[in-house]
């Protein structure tokens, strides 16, 4: 994970690099790209549906960085991702989830809807927000 911390990476994309390296290694041989590819095109989600494109894209994405530390030659595949319709909620429905929210909660849903920074700010990101950074924010 080296390699990832000497990219620039952030530790929670290091730590997501991890478990997805761990998850492949417990169901196909690292050190063959051929099991990987099998084991990626038939990835499944816990409940047992298929897993989407863009988390398959995701996972490749972590062995790639593995096949660069150690050197092992493969063509990585793409996952061709199908665009979705964003749901956006009305500010009726917003109002609903703020109001019942936990105190925390509605404290971040505040902030992304008032400043409108849904995808300016990540999940991550706005958690750990503290109150003196906010005017900085705005």
């Amino acid at each position: 994970m080296t390699f990832l911390r000497n990219n620039g990476k952030s530790e929670t994309v290091i730590k997501q690099a991890n478990w997805k390296l761990k998850q492949i290694a417990r169901n196909a041989d690292l050190f063959d790209p051929e099991t990987v590819k099998e084991y990626i095109a038939s990835y499944k989600k816990e409940n047992g549906n298929p897993a989407k494109a863009s988390n398959k894209n995701r996972i490749l994405q972590c062995y790639n960085h593995f096949c660069e530390v150690n050197t092992i030659q493969w063509i990585k595949p793409y996952y061709k991702v199908e665009e979705e319709i964003p749901l956006i909620p009305t500010t009726e429905n917003v109002n609903k989830i703020i109001n019942t929210a936990t105190r925390n909660y509605a404290v971040i849903f505040t902030l992304l809807a008032e400043t409108g920074a849904e995808g300016f700010l990540r999940n991550n990101e706005s958690f750990a927000l503290r109150f003196a950074q906010l005017p900085t924010l705005l």
